[in-house]
């Protein structure tokens, strides 16, 4: 597993464009997942003279969305779209691979937690429709263990893994000319607690940097998916 570092830097800091966009992304957020809470608590309303000095009262606001009625449709035709692409599952051809036995346990579990491909790519997509999306490949690594070569890890039952990530969690990043990741961090929400009587552990966060240009690994991560370089850290 990968070491978390503490650390006094704030990592909750965010980029101009996460900023400019955050409001826009939590209002599609909202349409696309019409729950009672968000019917309730969402931001689907523009408030009346908002940024003005005759913008709508919260009292009023509150009323307002209590009594309108939601007729949106976003959430439904996502997911007739994805439910059309999967109709019938995806086909791979790899049989004639050297590494086909690895392709086969990989994609029946993706992400380490028993999720498979086609289930991971169905989830994807619908994040891709609201948002877009960060596909994040990495692989695990044990503390003090260092494999140099691919027969090393495989020993060590080390394996990628697949990570979806939205743009709300996406706090600050940089592009080079092509529109690819020079760095990026994450947001990964609080460290689960060790017990139900213990409150939450501590906010995480991961910025991710490409390989070395000398090194072997896949292409660094770029705004549809990828792989990358961790580095976290964890903050109070």
């Amino acid at each position: 597993m990968t070491e978390f570092i503490p650390t006094d830097y704030d990592p909750r800091q965010t980029c101009r464009d996460f900023d400019l966009f955050q409001q826009s992304w939590l209002l599609n957020r909202d349409f696309a997942e019409m729950h009672e809470h968000i019917l309730r608590e969402g931001r689907y309303l523009d408030r009346f003279g908002e940024g003005t000095s005759s913008s709508e009262s919260p009292s009023q606001y509150a009323w307002r969305r209590q009594a309108s009625f939601a007729m949106d449709c976003c959430g439904e035709l996502i997911d007739l779209r994805v439910g059309n692409i999967f109709r019938t599952a995806p086909i791979r051809h790899y049989e004639s691979s050297p590494y086909a036995a690895f392709i086969d346990q990989f994609i029946s579990d993706v992400d380490g937690g028993g999720t498979s491909m086609d289930q991971f790519m169905r989830s994807a997509l619908v994040q891709y429709y609201i948002n877009g999306v960060d596909i994040v490949v990495d692989k695990t690594r044990p503390v003090g263990q260092s494999p140099q070569t691919l027969a090393q890890e495989r020993q060590m039952g080390l394996r990628p893994y697949l990570t979806a990530m939205s743009p709300l969690q996406r706090l600050d990043w940089a592009c080079d000319h092509a529109g690819r990741y020079k760095w990026v961090r994450y947001d990964l929400g609080s460290a689960p607690s060790e017990d139900e009587h213990l409150p939450a552990g501590a906010s995480r966060y991961r910025t991710r940097k490409p390989p070395p240009p000398a090194s072997s690994s896949p292409p660094s991560a770029d705004r549809h998916g990828g792989s990358s370089s961790p580095r976290s850290t964890a903050s109070p």
